[in-house]
């Protein structure tokens, strides 16, 4: 199974400020994305993780829910697949959603409808 996602569309499904890019994040925002993104997903991790895998994490719930065949957890957006001049183009991206009951989480989706 193959699925795409996307780490600034993830953090914003979640309702949570997007990561900033590597460049520009300090630790102070990486401890402020992991703490959010952690009252929503618990996660545990043996040391704080970089950017590169707090990336990798906020884009693999996705693929997490579908596993676990937990459609509620994931939202489906963009274009269906369509081949052109020999070549895949465009694609769903699949993103997270929040947990039930974390209301504050619809202020994120409305770039999405």
């Amino acid at each position: 199974m193959l699925i795409e996602s996307c780490p600034h569309a993830a953090w914003k499904s979640l309702g949570l400020k997007p990561l900033c890019s590597k460049r520009r994040a300090r630790v102070s925002d990486l401890a402020d994305a992991y703490a959010a993104l952690n009252k929503l997903v618990p996660i545990t991790c043996n040391r704080p993780p970089n950017h590169d895998q707090l990336q990798a994490i906020v884009s693999g719930l996705p693929g997490l829910a579908i596993a676990e065949h937990d459609i509620a957890a994931v939202r489906i957006v963009g274009n269906a697949p369509r081949r052109e001049q020999g070549h895949w183009r465009e694609g769903f991206i699949v993103l997270p959603l929040p947990p039930p009951g974390h209301d504050n989480w619809l202020r994120g989706m409305r770039w999405l409808n």
